[in-house]
């Protein structure tokens, strides 16, 4: 608070806070690191179905596209899943499918222990189911490309390499030549994700007897691999891993030439050059006091076309957790974080099964709650509805004197135009309902940049203020709300 007793709200790019008395209770659905010191309403993100109509049978763990512009989904249900082209049903898959990659035009598919084949895509296609069995069954199947022409995939306690020796002929499967154990992990360590880094191969690791199992084991590590095939210890391999304190790896995904890693159940990402590694932030997705666990599956982490860092983080339980797109702007030092939620954002335990920027503005999401699981997608327009935010609680009065507003402003850094609106509530703890103070408009104010309204908040200790901004679809995209600050006094 001021020294003349006023309190000023602003600086949204600080960030969330794991409770609001030390910061941003709520960003959600506001873009705060793009020009710092504004806050403006996201680009809408809504079911992808009015694209790509699609009816998922559970949640959808990956996405590829091919040169032709084909969309290929896979999904796991823990069970037998699916592979869709274009929203449509192509093949039910065998269970547990893991995960894909396009290659080769062919969409190689990983799934329990076999590896299948869709191709050639532009000549015939056809699936081609189990051309490779005896990879391992119970861990996740992450399967990439690496810049050496091989593809790899974790399997088990050991990371398998894939040679494509023959393939495009219409009708005929792929010939592969698969070294199951190109690396041999540890005993007790099991592969959960797998990385390109330089030269290297990051291998994540965990424990337990399945992938199911890796949360509740403190074995998280990092192997940096060479990629010559032997057994760590061997001469040339690399065999000290990096080592976390935590319950096993998540996600880890290269990007600007370092390692962001979701490693445990309690909403830490990492970065590392795989040797040193340093906690830059703790997802606050749980209410402060509550024991719930997270999750980021392999697929759920990339980047954004600003080069911030976005997480899918899965929840158990929606009254005291929030699931959705958490964004972290890694080009700030003390990496701020705010919040993305979902096109349908009902309380529940909620799974993000990917999490993919195919292109600048277009971001990709698979999510599962209860029975609902769609994808869900950003474009160019402005969210419609849903764009909060809530203050940090500020302390600003004592027992014996109590503090009283009797004013709130709003200041914006462009006028209103037809169609935008804010509305500015208050609460005097982090427990009660807000207090709407008044909804303000362009068709009752005009093409205003500041306006002052009466508070009437009275005998507080604390206070909190939330926003929220409205426009509507009626706006051309290019047009949106820039809040600079809100000041009591």
């Amino acid at each position: 608070m001021n020294k003349d007793g006023t309190l000023t709200i602003s600086d949204w790019n600080k960030g969330l806070a794991s409770h609001p008395i030390y910061g941003f209770g709520v960003l959600k659905n506001v873009e705060v690191f793009e020009n710092k010191g504004l806050a403006k309403i996201k680009n809408q993100i809504s079911n992808r179905n009015s694209e790509i109509p699609i009816t998922l049978n559970t949640l959808a763990i990956a996405e590829v596209y091919d040169k032709y512009g084909n969309t290929y989904n896979l999904t796991n249900s823990g069970g037998n899943g699916v592979f869709y082209k274009n929203g449509d049903v192509y093949s039910i898959a065998r269970t547990n499918p893991w995960d894909m990659v396009y290659y080769r035009d062919y969409v190689f598919i990983r799934h329990a222990g076999d590896i299948s084949a869709y191709g050639p895509v532009n000549d015939g296609p056809q699936m081609f189911q189990s051309i490779y069995s005896s990879l391992d069954t119970n861990y996740a199947g992450k399967i990439i490309i690496g810049q050496d022409g091989y593809l790899y995939t974790t399997n088990g306690n050991a990371v398998a390499k894939i040679d494509v020796t023959s393939s495009g002929t219409s009708g005929v499967a792929p010939s592969l030549t698969v070294t199951p154990i190109a690396l041999d992990l540890p005993d007790g360590r099991y592969a959960t994700t797998i990385e390109e880094y330089g030269a290297n191969l990051i291998i994540g690791t965990s424990a337990g007897a399945n992938y199911a199992e890796r949360k509740n084991y403190p074995n998280a590590r990092l192997y940096p691999w060479n990629r010559k095939s032997g057994i760590l210890g061997d001469p040339g391999l690399a065999d000290l891993p990096v080592i976390f304190n935590e319950n096993g790896i998540n996600c880890v995904y290269q990007h600007a030439n370092k390692l962001y890693v979701s490693a445990g159940t309690r909403g830490n990402i990492y970065v590392t050059d795989s040797t040193n590694y340093v906690k830059i932030a703790t997802i606050p997705y749980a209410a402060t006091g509550s024991n719930i666990e997270s999750n980021v599956y392999y697929n759920a982490m990339t980047t954004s076309s600003r080069g911030t860092l976005l997480v899918g983080v899965s929840t158990e339980n929606g009254d005291y957790s929030k699931a959705g797109i958490y964004e972290i702007d890694i080009n700030d030092p003390s990496y701020p974080i705010s919040l993305m939620g979902l096109s349908s954002d009902t309380d529940g335990p909620t799974d993000i099964g990917f999490v993919k920027q195919k292109s600048f503005n277009r971001l990709h999401v698979g999510w599962k709650r209860y029975a609902t699981a769609q994808i869900d997608f950003t474009g160019n327009d402005i969210q419609t509805g849903g764009a909060f935010i809530e203050s940090r609680l500020y302390k600003v009065g004592d027992f014996n004197k109590k503090k009283t507003f009797s004013h709130i402003e709003f200041s914006l850094a462009e006028p209103l135009v037809s169609g935008q609106s804010i509305e500015l509530a208050y609460r005097k703890n982090n427990r009660d309902d807000y207090t709407v103070i008044g909804e303000y408009d362009f068709a009752t104010l005009g093409a205003v940049t500041s306006f002052e309204d009466i508070a009437g908040i009275s005998n507080a200790e604390y206070v909190q203020i939330r926003a929220t901004l409205n426009q509507t679809s009626t706006i051309t995209s290019s047009t949106n709300i820039y809040l600079v600050s809100i000041k009591l006094r």
